[in-house]
């Protein structure tokens, strides 16, 4: 929503000669595509400047300078994927490719009575933009907002994937997965008329490809810095290191670059600190002018020398697999306590904050602290995960080492999981990993980059629960109601891998196992597989102490139900050995053959 009482003038840019030739290239460009169009002058138009970035050699982007008009669009609060969605996403058997869409801002159309608000001089000529131009405030939300239908049906498809504004990620656990995934991707997108970048988009499925910058390697399960952004991050450090005096822009400068690097350097948060921290001080000092100098000190120093001796080398794993030790300590203002223990557990909010990010700005101590923790986990390649639990919780707290066999209750065997929205992703990650059994509630999101993963773990088809205003609540506030209540819908999702952990499977056999099917064996497998635990669950039987009569009676209801003919047979008794049924240790489809189910009907 936009509120102007006047129209702007001060937009002449200054360019050389050379400049205004690129420009003008630039500006016929615009023009044979209809991004822009000549106008005349009218009341209530916007004015803005212009100027141009280099992309690439002899390419160049024009950028109208919104800068004044994003002052009067109301900002609207949105959520997008990020880079740390898509590597979420990645296994050790991921194959990636990637699309990327040409002009993906000029193919949102802008309204006509709104397109005077952008508008720019050139050469004595007026212009102005019929869609979206780079520059303006709500272009990210808008475009984001654009494709969520996109990725949704994709997603519900079984395609995994991730899409950042023009970029977007598509993983498959297989070459034909991910083929399969590109081809629908691309057709979907051009059947709505966006145009491919068939330069920059990577068709061919890969272990490792370039994604916002990162090179992400599933092969190693590792993200590097592209040698581009090496070479120019050691550039810009050097160019600052030589200097005693700079001007706070050119500090922040370098220090957005080094921040952009932490996605690919592990270790990159340990060494910014004082950059970080002399820059807060200057910009205050000079009541937020960005142009006066600030002086670089030698711990400013100090971390730009690690920059550049080390960002050629540096690195940062995708996982660091389960912990192999976990430590549980608590500590009041008279000690502190602390024991081994398999649960993962930590201290007060403060201290778990700045080790998770490597330390701070806001308290010298525990910057201090943090960083010599860091750097000896560094030096003995150690990985440290914190977490803060409330003091009634943490067995390491006296009180809660008083033993009562009363209070000792525990969950049966099989629990339903119900983790906030917001740790799905994670949660859908350690399942797959750990094997895990249970039920998952979630909510059904198709929009969200973890829902195909979701959907791969089924053993059936996921159940609806129905809608009621009390079905979520807070337990300090029970007459509270969820914001979303109306219009979200919750599923019941049954773990795929659970039964192998039933039957006592470990984890590396259940992955071999799992692992062991082609990608169409899984898909005709489940049919049969789901056919199974409905049975059962209508029987009341349990799934995984069966009888051969269980199992003759089973095939036997899907024959007469027209479900079971001789030549899918082998296949249904297939599935049901691959989920490691037995019958007095022989796989339950060597008892159930053919004959056996012949004798029965006939």
């Amino acid at each position: 929503m936009l509120n102007l009482s006047k129209t702007f003038f001060n937009v002449k840019s200054v360019f050389n000669s050379k400049e205004s030739d690129i420009v003008s290239n630039e500006i016929q460009k615009l023009l044979a595509i209809d991004v822009i169009k000549e106008v005349q002058s009218m009341k209530d138009q916007f004015l803005s400047p212009i100027f141009f970035k280099a992309k690439k050699e002899w390419e160049y982007r024009m950028i109208l300078n919104l800068k004044k008009l994003n002052e009067y669009i109301e900002y609207h609060h949105f959520k997008m994927d990020t880079f740390e969605s898509a590597i979420k996403l990645v296994t050790s058997k991921s194959f990636m490719a990637s699309i990327d869409l040409r002009h993906a801002y000029y193919s949102v159309p802008i309204a006509e009575e709104h397109q005077k608000f952008l508008r720019f001089y050139w050469n004595g000529k007026l212009f102005q933009y019929t869609c979206l131009p780079n520059g303006i405030s709500s272009a990210p939300r808008i475009f984001t907002k654009l494709l969520k239908p996109v990725y949704s049906s994709l997603r519900v498809l079984g395609h995994v994937n991730v899409g950042y504004i023009d970029d977007s990620l598509l993983l498959g656990e297989t070459i034909e997965e991910c083929n399969k995934n590109v081809n629908d991707t691309i057709e979907l997108m051009s059947k709505l008329g966006f145009v491919i970048h068939e330069d920059k988009s990577v068709f061919q499925p890969s272990k490792q490809i370039i994604f916002l910058g990162n090179i992400i390697d599933s092969e190693n399960m590792i993200i590097t810095l592209t040698a581009d952004k090496k070479q120019n991050l050691v550039k810009e450090c050097k160019w600052l290191l030589q200097r005693n005096l700079a001007k706070i822009r050119d500090v922040a400068k370098v220090i957005g670059l080094i921040v952009s690097s932490f996605s690919a350097v592990e270790f990159g948060k340990l060494f910014y600190r004082n950059l970080e921290k002399e820059k807060i001080i200057a910009l205050k000092n000079s009541k937020g002018d960005f142009e006066q100098s600030m002086l670089i000190s030698n711990q400013m120093k100090g971390d730009l020398e690690w920059w550049v001796a080390n960002v050629s080398t540096e690195l940062r794993h995708i996982s660091h697999g389960s912990p192999q030790i976990v430590i549980q300590t608590d500590a009041s203002l008279l000690g502190w306590g602390g024991i081994l223990s398999d649960n993962e557990i930590g201290d007060n909010t403060t201290a778990v904050a700045y080790i998770s990010n490597m330390g701070g700005t806001k308290s010298i101590d525990c910057n201090t602290i943090s960083r010599q923790i860091w750097l000896f986990c560094k030096d003995n390649d150690i990985w440290l995960t914190c977490t803060h639990i409330a003091g009634k919780e943490n067995l390491a707290d006296k009180k809660s080492r008083e033993f009562d066999d009363k209070l000792e209750w525990k969950f049966e065997k099989f629990v339903y999981l119900f983790p906030p929205f917001s740790l799905l992703s994670r949660c859908i990650f350690k399942i797959r990993e750990d094997g895990a059994r249970g039920v998952v509630i979630a909510p059904f999101w198709q929009t969200q980059t973890w829902f195909p993963r979701l959907m791969q773990l089924l053993t059936d088809n996921p159940i609806v629960l129905p809608k009621n205003k009390k079905i979520l609540n807070l337990p300090h506030d029970p007459q509270s109601v969820h914001p979303l209540h109306k219009k979200m819908k919750l599923i019941a999702c049954p773990s795929v891998r659970s039964s192998f952990r039933e039957r006592g499977f470990s984890k590396e056999t259940t992955h071999i196992l799992m692992s062991s099917w082609k990608s169409s064996t899984k898909k005709q497998y489940q049919v049969y597989i789901r056919k199974w635990f409905k049975y059962c669950n209508k029987k009341q039987i349990n799934c995984f102490q069966i009888s051969v009569g269980t199992v003759l009676e089973f095939f036997t209801t899907l024959f007469k139900e027209g479900n079971l003919g001789y030549s899918s047979l082998n296949l249904a008794r297939g599935a049901l050995s691959s989920l490691g049924l037995t019958i007095d240790s022989i796989p339950v489809g060597r008892h159930c053959n053919g004959d056996k189910i012949h004798e029965r009907n006939f």
